[in-house]
């Protein structure tokens, strides 16, 4: 199954940061699919996403949330709604730091020494 993650980037920076502790390393050079992809076939019943297409902004259908706050406002909702199936996860500092990218992507990318 091909799914899309809309990201909203602000939120999931300062969500992360709170639930790992602003000076902790090992959050911040997050793998954005791979994480979504572990979420998903972990928390929604899907079988076997293939394909992670990262949009940023906020639409509710499958949310990963890492704020305090389950449901984000307008994001609450029941899983039948609409089309149905959504379905909600709350974020952990496992999720975070399991998820990292690699240490140097490419030729000229590196993770940054205090991340």
């Amino acid at each position: 199954m091909r799914i899309g993650a809309y990201i909203d980037g602000y939120n999931l920076y300062y969500g992360a940061r709170r639930i790992c502790g602003r000076g902790t390393p090992g959050w911040r050079w997050l793998d954005i699919k791979a994480m979504v992809t572990t979420a998903v076939m972990v928390n929604s019943g899907w079988v076997g996403p293939y394909s992670v297409d990262i949009t940023y902004c906020t639409v509710p259908v499958g949310v990963l949330n890492p704020t305090p706050a389950y449901f984000a406002g307008k994001l609450e909702g029941s899983p039948n709604e609409g089309v149905g199936g959504h379905w909600w996860y709350q974020l952990t500092a496992n999720d975070l730091t399991t998820h990292q990218l690699p240490t140097k992507i490419g030729a000229k990318i590196n993770k940054p020494k205090p991340w």
